[in-house]
C-alpha cells in the first residue's frame, strides 16, 4: 500500500516537472513583469490617480465662461413688465401673454473670493490628490513586489523540501525493508518493526503534502498570469545575492525624500491644511463677481441685448461651522504627528533590515562550508559503499545530511533576497537597482 502511493506520488511530480520544462524560462524578472501587468488591484489603484486628474479638471472649469439658454412663456395681468416689454406679442384685456428666448453667458471673476487665474482649496486639494495617489500606486506596488517574491521564493522552498523528503522516503523504505527482515529472523520486537513502519508512512505523508502544496503555488502562479500551460518547476531560480550595503546613515537620510509612504503622509499634512482653510472661509461672507451678455429675442423677430456686472455677497453663520473649523485643525495636528510617526516607524525597519542582510550573510557563508562539509563526507562514504564497506542506507544517510544543508542555505539565501527586496523599498529603490 506504501509503495503503491509513493509511485503516484513521484509519478505525479514527474509530470509536474516535465510538463513544460524548458518550455516557457520563468525567470524571476520576466515572473514580475507578467504578474504586475496582468494585476487588477493595481489597475484599480492607477484609475484612482486618472479619477482625481479628471477632478482636478472639475474645479478648474468652475472659473469657465457658463452659458445658459432660456425659454419665456407666460401670461400676466397689467403693465408688462420692464424686463419683457419687448418680448409683448400680444394685448387682450390687460393680460399680456409674451414669449421669447433668452440666451446668457456668463465670465466669474471671483468665485468664493478667489480671482481667476489663481488657485483656489479646491483646486490645491486636487493637484495634491493626484500627487498622493501615485504615491500610494508605487506603495501598493512594492507590496504587491514583495509578495509575489514570497509566492516565487516558495516555490523553490518547496522543490528543495521536495528534494529532501523524497530522499528520506527512500531511507525509511530501506530501514522498513531491513526490519522487516530482521523481524522474520526474530531479532527485532514487534513494537520496533512497527516503529520502522510508523517512520515509512510518515515520510510517505510529508512528502505527499510537500507535493501538493508545490502543485497549488503553481497553479496560483499559472492562474496569477494567466497562462495555458503550467510553468515547470525547474524554471524557478533565485537571484543572484547582490552586494551586501554598506552604509546606513546614507539609507536613513533618503526615507525621508524617498520613502512612498512619508512621502504620501507629507501630501496628507498639505491636504488638512488647503481643507483647514477651505473651512475657515466659511466664517467670512462669499463673494461672487461675475460678468457677460445677455440677449433677448422673441418669435416676432424683437431683440435686446445688455452687458451686466453681477456682485453677490452672501453671508450666514452657524456655530457647526466653529465645530467644523475645530475638527480640521485637529486632522492637521494628527496628519503632522503621523508623518513624524511614519519616519520613526520606516528608520526603525531599515535598520533591522539592515542588519537583518548582514547577519544573514554571515550565515550563508556559515551554511556553504557546512555544505561544502557534507559533500566530502557523502564522497568518502560514496568511495567507501564501492568497495562494500558500508551500506546503501548510509549513502543515504549522508545524501539527505548533505540535502538538508542544501535547503538550509536556500532557505537562507531566500530570506537574504526577500529582505534586499523589502531595504531597497523602503530607500525608495526599485527591487532591481543597485545599491546607492
Amino acid at each position: 500500500m506504501h509503495i503503491h502511493i509513493t509511485k503516484k506520488l513521484l509519478f505525479f511530480l514527474s509530470l509536474l516537472q516535465l510538463f513544460t520544462s524548458k518550455v516557457w524560462g520563468l525567470n524571476f524578472q520576466t515572473f514580475i513583469e507578467k504578474a504586475l501587468k496582468n494585476n487588477p488591484y493595481l489597475a484599480s489603484i492607477n484609475l484612482e490617480t486618472e479619477i482625481n486628474k479628471q477632478h482636478l479638471v472639475t474645479e478648474k472649469r468652475k472659473y469657465w465662461p457658463k452659458i445658459q439658454i432660456n425659454l419665456l412663456s407666460g401670461i400676466t395681468e397689467g403693465e408688462p413688465f420692464l424686463d419683457y416689454g419687448d418680448l409683448i406679442s400680444s394685448e387682450l384685456d390687460k393680460k399680456y401673454r409674451f414669449w421669447g428666448e433668452e440666451f446668457i453667458v456668463l465670465l466669474p471673476i471671483l468665485q468664493n473670493g478667489s480671482l481667476i487665474g489663481t488657485t483656489s482649496p479646491e483646486v490645491n486639494i486636487s493637484k495634491l490628490e493626484i500627487e498622493k495617489s501615485k504615491l500610494n500606486y508605487i506603495s501598493v506596488k512594492n507590496l504587491q513586489i514583495e509578495n509575489l517574491a514570497k509566492l516565487y521564493t516558495d516555490v523553490i522552498s518547496l522543490r528543495e523540501e521536495y528534494n529532501y523528503e523524497k530522499y528520506n522516503l527512500f531511507l525509511q523504505k530501506l530501514k522498513y525493508e531491513k526490519s522487516s527482515k530482521l523481524f522474520k529472523q526474530k531479532a527485532i520486537s514487534k513494537r520496533q518493526k512497527m516503529l520502522s513502519e510508523l517512520y515509512l508512512k510518515q515520510a510517505e505523508l510529508s512528502l505527499n503534502e510537500t507535493a501538493y502544496n508545490l502543485k497549488k503555488k503553481i497553479k496560483i502562479i499559472q492562474t496569477m498570469l494567466g497562462l495555458e500551460k503550467e510553468p515547470s518547476i525547474e524554471d524557478f531560480h533565485l537571484p543572484l545575492i547582490s552586494q551586501t550595503p554598506k552604509n546606513l546613515n546614507k539609507f536613513l537620510k533618503k526615507i525621508k525624500k524617498h520613502n512612498p509612504e512619508i512621502l504620501e503622509s507629507k501630501f496628507d499634512i498639505e491636504i488638512a491644511k488647503e481643507t483647514y482653510n477651505l473651512t475657515k472661509k466659511k466664517v467670512l461672507p462669499e463673494i461672487n463677481l461675475e460678468t457677460g451678455l445677455r440677449y433677448y429675442e422673441n418669435f416676432n423677430d424683437q431683440s435686446r441685448s445688455e452687458f451686466f456686472l453681477i456682485l453677490k455677497c452672501n453671508w450666514s453663520f452657524g456655530f457647526d461651522i466653529l465645530s467644523e473649523r475645530k475638527e480640521h485643525f485637529l486632522s492637521t495636528k494628527k496628519a503632522k504627528k503621523d508623518y513624524f510617526s511614519a519616519i520613526s516607524e520606516r528608520k526603525q525597519e531599515v535598520i533591522n533590515s539592515f542588519y537583518q542582510l548582514h547577519t544573514l550573510f554571515n550565515d550563508i557563508q556559515s551554511a556553504e562550508i557546512d555544505v561544502n562539509i557534507e559533500k566530502i563526507k557523502l564522497e568518502e562514504i560514496e568511495e567507501q559503499f564501492y568497495l562494500g564497506k558500508v551500506s546503501l542506507k548510509e549513502v543515504y544517510e549522508q545524501k539527505l545530511k548533505l540535502l538538508s544543508k542544501i535547503q538550509n542555505l536556500k532557505n537562507l539565501k531566500i530570506e537574504y533576497f526577500l529582505n534586499t527586496i523589502h531595504l531597497k523599498h523602503l530607500i525608495g529603490l526599485n527591487w532591481n537597482d543597485p545599491w546607492p
